[in-house]
């Protein structure tokens, strides 16, 4: 899953109506989250393929086990690429 302060993404066996309510809890390394949002956007899979659904889901509110975790990370130092040389 791709995890923000705004919401995430997730695969799943099954897909779920952009505007649908839904709740449940995903890990962050150990840290459990607990979480309430809004399906924001959904992209049917294909079950015969083994093709999971994809959906956007944005938080009613930022989780405050999620805030722990993103403030650890950004206090750290942002890795920057390489300017190419001239």
């Amino acid at each position: 899953a791709d995890v923000s302060r705004g919401g995430f993404q997730a695969e799943l066996p099954q897909v779920f109506l952009p505007g649908s309510k839904v709740h449940g809890f995903f890990l962050v390394g150990e840290t459990e989250v607990a979480f309430r949002g809004t399906v924001a956007w959904a992209e049917a899979g294909n079950p015969q393929l083994s093709i999971f659904s994809r959906i956007g889901v944005a938080f009613d509110s930022v989780p405050p086990q999620l805030e722990a975790v993103l403030a650890k990370h950004d206090g750290r130092p942002k890795k920057l690429k390489p300017r190419g040389k001239k």
